[in-house]
């Protein structure tokens, strides 16, 4: 899936660049500062004994989401409790979810949360790789180069947590 980001704006010295600025030099620039700077999004999983769930109106989605993890064999999950909510149309449920060997391989931070009553597994939904550069405008006077690129969005399986994960490069990124 591509998504072209509006601009990325490079703090290039022309001066270092021998000649000019061209489309593979751009590109080059641009990967190196996405190594030391990778375009990456994070979501929470939330992990513990009682999880809960609010429910209105049949909307399943977030633990739809969580049982496609179970399925992938990143959690384990089980429903502990369901209850009629006192809002019409509503449901509480409560799972027991924890990590599989293989979810905690994807984990990148873990911290319990405020009350102490579940644990937040933070975990990448997806990442960003430059596809290709589209256009070049260099401002010589002022030493600066402006290209306008698409990215490939890569997806991770936690993906399903993200509701708003298409959103995130249409933005100004700004190096350094």
């Amino acid at each position: 899936m591509k998504k072209i980001l509006l601009f990325f704006v490079l703090g290039v010295l022309l001066a270092s660049c021998s000649g000019k600025l061209t489309t593979s030099k751009a590109e080059k620039l641009i990967e190196e500062k996405l190594k030391q700077n990778p375009v990456e999004r994070y979501v929470t999983l939330k992990t513990g004994d009682s999880i809960e769930f609010y429910v209105s109106n049949g909307n399943k989605e977030k633990i739809e989401a969580y049982e496609s993890l179970q399925k992938e064999g990143f959690i384990e999950m089980s429903l502990v409790e369901e209850n009629e909510s006192y809002y019409p149309n509503s449901m509480d449920y409560i799972y027991s979810i924890h990590l599989t060997d293989k979810g905690k391989k994807c984990v990148k931070n873990t911290q319990k949360s405020s009350d102490g009553k579940y644990t937040e597994n933070t975990v990448m939904s997806c990442s960003a790789t430059l596809d290709k550069v589209e256009e070049i405008y260099i401002a010589p006077n002022i030493n600066m180069a402006e290209a306008r690129v698409s990215f490939k969005i890569e997806k991770t399986p936690f993906v399903v947590l993200d509701e708003d994960y298409k959103y995130f490069l249409e933005k100004d990124i700004i190096p350094d």
